[in-house]
Parts: C-alpha cells; structure tokens; sequence
C-alpha cells in the first residue's frame, strides 16, 4: 500500500512541540502544517533580520568613533572650530549609535572645546557613571570641579514626546532620564509639544540650582460661541431697532487732522526699529569676528609654543602666514607647511568677511537710527507748533531749528517761542 502523503500527527509535534494542542477538528492538518511553517519561516526571518543589524549598528558605532578621533587629532594640532565641530559631529553620532562612556568622555573633550559647557559638563557626568580609565577619570573630575559654578539644571514635566531645545539647541525629548545640564544665567527653554504646542521663557538661573518646568498650554476656545455672541448682537439690534452698524474706533483728533503725521509715525517706527534690528546684526557679526580672531590667535600660539613656526610670525596681512610669508622651524615638511598657509589664508579670509559685513550693517544701522530720529523730531517739533484745538484762535507757537555744525559739534537745536 503507498505511503499516506499527508503530514502525521506525529510529524507536527516533531516540527513543533506546541501543535498537539491545536484541536486537529477544527484544522485539517495540510493547513496546520502550512501555518506552522509559515510561522517558523517568520520566525528565523525575523531573528536573522536581528542578528544581522546589530553587528551593522555596531560597526557604524566605530566608524563614527573613529572618524571623531581623527577629527579630534586634527583639532589638537590646528585648533580650528571647523576640525572641532567635525569631531563633535561624529562623537555625537556615536553616542546616539551607542551611549558608551568612551563616546560621552570623547563628546565632552569637543563640547568644552566649543564653548559648550553645558554639553560637556552633561556628557564627563555620564562618562564617569559609565565607567572610564583613571587618567580620563581625572580630566572629568577636574573639569567637574572647575565648572560646577558655571551650570544649572532644568528638570522638564511635559507630555510624552515633546522636544526640549536650550537656547536654539535640540537638547533631548521627553521623557528625560535625568535633568538636563544647562548654563547658568539667561537660558532660553524652548518646549514643543507633540500637537505642535509651543512653550518658551527666558529664565535666571542660578548655578547648582535645579529648576522643574512644567508644559502649560492655552485653553482651547470653542468655536460655537462665536455665532452664539452674534446671534444675540443680532437680537438687541432688531429689538432697539438699530443697525448692525461697526463702532467706529477713535483716533486722536490731531492725527485725524493732519494725515501726514501718520506718514511721519510710521517712518520714524519702521526707521527706529530698521536700525535696531541692524544694530543687532552689526554686534553679532562683530561677535563672530572677535571669535574668528581669538581662534586664530589661539592657533598661532599653539604653532609658536610647539616651534613650527618662528617668533615673528603674523597670521594675517600681506606679512602674514595667509599670505606665505613665515619662517618654518627646521623639519616641518613642505605639505605640512603648504597645509598650513592654506588653513590661515582661509581663517584670515573668514575674518575679514565677518569684519566687513559689521562694517556694513553698522552703516545701515546708524542711517535707520538717523532717519528714525530725524522723523521723529519733524513730527514734535509739527505737534508743538499746532494751535491747540480747544483754543483755535491761539497765538502759534513758533519752532525754530537751528543747525549745528562746528568741527567738534554736529546736530541741530530747536527753540521754541510761545
């Protein structure tokens, strides 16, 4: 007799321990077999598909701590932002490949620095609870102690989600493990909410102070009052009998009468607020300037100090290293050397921009400030001059302006006669 090509009872329970208890009435047992096989086959599937992906994501952990290394080695010796800021990048991404006390203490060593102390002192915290070397113990230790004054901590109550930013940086999301490391003074806490909800408040924080913020939204208006509120705008008109005319709002009767101040209000307010906003550029870039300057001193006397370059050597200038002419110390390699004019020559460059563009919005500034003022003294001195409207038949009041200008003193004087 042929062999029974169906699957046996005994069979299943061999491929599957648990299918004895599958009631074999209920199921025919080809369609059993395919069930089982089909969850075996997602079984393994999904178990490969894991196996495989974490020796990915642990070789994208190494690749990005080593790239940070290199980054790092290359800031050491140039003690350029950029090769900082690249170092920062990778160590980063290595922390949120794998949170380890070598990438954090690495982190910390980039974050201090770029003048990030908040990041850094978080980051030597984390490092030390993870466990590091006794030499990177020490550094953490001491940076620890030399900068505990110099933070503070905010502990954030929102809903689940919500994205925490600390003066334009995205520090973390909801829920924290821990209160997060600011700077201490004036801080900009930004909270997004998952709804799009948006928290923000500049606080004074004192150092190793802990703040708790909480997300506190604006109660949501219903929009079923707004017809409500009109229906019965609607009633009282029909009942006193009156239209649904708008009330008309007032003005001053001075403006109402003369239009053109109008005019002057609105340049002296947009003019004012032109140059105040310029002026505010203007002393960013000039900060941006004053940074690239340090950062090029800085390196400059890191190059003097380990003799790679000789004594009398400017940065910057047509005598300078960006322009070529430096004297080298004996042994330096002519890459090296070429490497090295062309990193000051671009920082120089960079500096100069920066310096030009404060120049330039300085300029912009000082005009919107002076038109602003120039209107505004146009409309006092035309207020001043108007005949009181309750007494028409007033004498006028007559301005006169008087310009100024001598070698030591510019300007004008207004005199008034009543």
């Amino acid at each position: 007799m042929p062999a029974d090509p169906r699957p046996r009872v005994g069979a299943l329970a061999h491929v599957h321990p648990k299918a004895r208890r599958v009631p074999l009435v209920a199921a025919p047992r080809g369609r059993l077999s395919r069930r089982v096989a089909a969850l075996s086959l997602a079984l393994f599937t999904g178990l490969g598909a894991g196996l495989c992906a974490l020796p990915a994501r642990a070789s994208d952990y190494d690749d990005a701590l080593r790239a940070g290394v290199a980054a790092r080695d290359r800031a050491r010796e140039s003690q350029f932002v950029s090769d900082w800021q690249s170092a920062f990048e990778q160590f980063q991404r290595a922390v949120e490949l794998q949170d380890s006390a070598v990438a954090r203490f690495e982190l910390a060593e980039a974050a201090a620095a770029l003048g990030r102390v908040d990041l850094a002192y978080e980051s030597h915290e984390l490092a030390l609870a993870g466990g590091v070397p006794a030499k990177a113990e020490a550094i953490a230790r001491a940076y620890l102690d030399a900068h505990a004054a110099d933070v503070a901590r905010v502990e954030v109550a929102a809903p689940s989600g919500t994205t925490v930013s600390v003066d334009g940086r995205e520090r973390g999301r909801v829920p924290l493990a821990r209160p997060l490391v600011v700077p201490a003074g004036h801080v900009t806490i930004r909270l997004t909410a998952p709804d799009a909800s948006i928290w923000e408040e500049t606080l004074s924080l004192e150092p190793r102070v802990v703040r708790r913020i909480a997300l506190r939204r604006a109660p949501h208006v219903s929009t079923t009052t707004v017809p409500a509120a009109r229906a019965s705008r609607s009633q009282a008109s029909r009942a006193t009998g009156e239209g649904a005319r708008p009330a008309e709002p007032e003005e001053p009767s001075w403006l109402g009468s003369h239009p053109g101040a109008v005019a002057l209000i609105s340049v002296a307010s947009v003019s004012l607020v032109a140059g105040g906003w310029f002026a505010y550029k203007a002393y960013d870039e000039k900060q941006e300037a004053d940074d690239a300057r340090n950062q090029i001193m800085a390196a400059l006397q890191g190059h003097l100090q380990s003799n790679v370059i000789e004594a009398s050597a400017v940065p910057c200038g047509d005598a300078g290293i960006a322009s070529g002419v430096v004297g080298f110390s004996p042994g330096v390699p002519q890459d090296a050397q070429a490497n090295l004019v062309q990193q000051y020559a671009a920082a120089c460059d960079e500096f100069a921009k920066r310096e030009a563009r404060s120049d330039r919005l300085t300029t912009v500034s000082m005009i919107g400030f002076g038109v602003g003022l120039a209107a505004t003294a146009a409309l006092l001195t035309w207020y001043i001059a108007s005949p009181s409207e309750e007494t028409p038949d007033d004498e006028a009041r007559r301005p006169v302006v008087v310009p100024i200008l001598s070698k030591d003193t510019q300007g004008v004087m207004l005199e008034l006669a009543f």
